[in-house]
């Protein structure tokens, strides 16, 4: 049955999530790629946040090659992760319930990363600076008051460019780990979420943070359309 599915031109995969960009957003990705192409990337550190769920699986069908239905919307018991990382690997997690809003946001960079960046990046000798997406408590004014207020520089990011954010490298290597494990419900999802965490290569995250310079060459060479990552 598989070869026959092939032969008609189908191909087994999850459906497609891409947003699809409007003209601006595609020539601010592409100017943005285009300045920082051979920025060095070793004292930034990435931050994002995610969400796991438990009983979750691929949704992965059938379907004829170049057809992409979106992904329906479906509610189940989960957990959101928020996780940093750079070019010496991982930099902290951290799992909670309540979805992410500014206070959460800040509480986390406060009390979380930016000790731990601070501790790791001053003993190889760098000032580091941040990356976050546009999501709205990114950008609010509580939290960018605070990172004035503590002296943390940011790198601005480009909307709609998760293909040049190496922590959906990350996110798709732990998910891909969790979710083997079968977690039964949100107290093994947070254990297995941390174990999993632990257990990836610092190496394979440095190798992500590495490519970026290539992305973005790969994004300008795209006219700021999207990329595979």
């Amino acid at each position: 049955m598989r070869r026959s599915l092939h032969s008609m031109n189908f191909n087994f995969k999850s459906p497609d999530t891409k947003i699809e960009l409007e003209e601006i957003d595609r020539v601010l990705r592409f100017h943005w790629a285009d300045f920082n192409a051979e920025c060095d990337f070793a004292p930034v550190v990435f931050i994002d946040e995610s969400t796991f769920q438990v009983g979750f699986n691929q949704h992965k069908c059938w379907l004829p090659v170049g057809y992409s239905p979106m992904e329906e919307e479906v509610h189940p018991k989960k957990v959101n992760v928020c996780a940093a990382i750079g070019i010496f690997g991982q930099v902290m997690i951290h799992v909670y319930p309540d979805n992410t809003d500014s206070f959460i946001y800040k509480s986390i960079l406060r009390d979380l990363l930016i000790p731990a960046a601070n501790e790791l990046y001053q003993e190889w000798g760098y000032q580091w600076v941040l990356v976050q997406d546009n999501a709205r408590y990114h950008t609010s004014k509580e939290v960018e008051n605070f990172l004035k207020e503590n002296n943390i520089e940011t790198l601005p990011f480009p909307p709609y460019s998760p293909e040049v954010n190496p922590l959906e490298n990350v996110w798709s290597w732990l998910k891909h780990n969790v979710y083997k494990r079968g977690p039964t419900n949100e107290q093994e999802l947070e254990q297995f979420i941390y174990e999993e965490w632990g257990l990836i290569s610092p190496d394979a995250i440095a190798s992500a943070v590495s490519s970026i310079n290539r992305r973005m060459l790969k994004m300008v060479g795209n006219g700021g359309d999207h990329i595979p990552y």
